[in-house]
């Protein structure tokens, strides 16, 4: 009976001993997770930051360059009416046109229209709109082109006019100048026909002249026109 007893206390024992021990692996466990924890926290806290202050440079990056395509558009817009306001300016709205009438205001005011275009296509940061901005300039370049072909223009008198006393000025000459200017090819400017072949597109589509006889005719006189000025060089 008494080592009954002995061995019921032993074992009682070693049960809270054993209890003991894992108490106190569990409660290493949880130091090292509070211990991992504050390490980590402020990582985490620092991660976060970052991310957040690259989220909002990257969403304030977007911001602007909507609102520079967005200003760039309207100021192109803008700028593109302005060559139609100098066009109209000079032509009196599309009523004198071969000649425009000499008029000094004509001219003044058609000129500054033309500068503040320059101006404002200065100020274009998009690639877009610089690019259709130009393009319509191409426009009105030939239209102010047309304007200025007649014989008209071959005379000073009509600059200068015919009843100014005392001064040979009637149309100012920055004026004359900036439209003369205008209107002129620009000598960087790449003329797109010129990277094109006919004879190229002929060989690759044979029926894209069907039914053009006069095209057809006029196309091969001037190859042979080629062909004996070449054999008379040699």
């Amino acid at each position: 009976m008494i080592n009954f007893l002995i061995n019921r206390q032993t074992e009682k024992r070693d049960c809270l001993l054993l209890r003991m021990l894992c108490f106190s692996r569990k409660w290493d466990k949880l130091v090292d997770i509070e211990i991992l924890f504050k390490v980590v926290t402020p990582v985490i806290a620092v991660f976060s930051l970052v991310i957040s202050m690259m989220s909002f440079r990257n969403s304030k990056r977007k911001n602007q360059l909507d609102f520079q395509i967005q200003e760039d558009k309207e100021l192109s817009e803008y700028a593109i009416s302005l060559l139609e306001s100098a066009y109209k300016a000079l032509t009196d709205n599309g009523e004198n046109v071969s000649p425009p009438k000499a008029s000094r205001l004509n001219w003044l005011t058609a000129a500054r229209y033309i500068m503040r275009f320059y101006a404002l296509r200065k100020n274009l940061k998009t690639e877009r709109y610089k690019l259709i901005c130009d393009e319509n300039a191409e426009q009105w370049r030939h239209e102010f082109y047309k304007l200025l072909k007649s014989n008209e223009f071959n005379n000073p008198g009509y600059f200068s006019g015919k009843y100014m006393l005392h001064s040979s000025e009637n149309i100012e000459p920055n004026s004359a100048v900036v439209i003369i200017e205008f209107a002129r090819w620009s000598e960087t400017y790449e003329d797109p026909i010129d990277s094109y072949d006919y004879k190229e597109t002929i060989a690759t589509s044979p029926k894209v002249l069907d039914g053009q006889i006069g095209l057809q005719v006029y196309l091969s006189n001037l190859e042979s026109e080629r062909v004996v000025k070449a054999e008379q060089q040699t």
